[in-house]
């Protein structure tokens, strides 16, 4: 396993976790952070912001699929589960690019997320079940 790969698997842990500090440490402090359908997020303190804002308290579960790395960039895929407020269980797909400072190890300065909602998706084979 490459240490980026080390990396983003820490980093996408840390939002199970809630880890804000390793998130935070770990981005640039110009960061850009989209999640697509959201507005962007420019810079570190304003990512401190929102971040607290939307810090979950239930319980997640995160499976990574799949990384694909290069010497500034990398994507990965996964699948999360969480309960919403409800304790309805909901199951999410996501796809994270990433682009990465080329002047400091191991810091994202750019993110751009793609997240759906499969919890009721045809094909689900949970829901295929019922």
């Amino acid at each position: 396993m490459t240490t980026r790969e080390t990396f983003l698997k820490k980093f996408n842990n840390a939002f199970v976790e809630n880890d804000l500090n390793f998130i935070f440490d770990s981005v640039t402090d110009d960061v850009h952070w989209e999640m697509i359908g959201e507005p962007v997020i420019y810079g570190k303190e304003a990512l401190v912001e929102a971040m607290n804002k939307v810090k979950h308290s239930r319980e997640m579960t995160l499976h990574i699929n799949s990384m694909l790395i290069t010497k500034d960039a990398a994507a990965v895929d996964g699948s999360m589960t969480m309960k919403d407020s409800d304790n309805v269980e909901k199951k999410y797909m996501f796809c994270d690019l990433y682009k990465f400072s080329l002047s400091e190890e191991n810091k994202i300065k750019e993110v751009r997320a793609f997240i759906i909602d499969v919890t009721n998706a045809p094909g689900d084979k949970e829901n295929s079940k019922q």
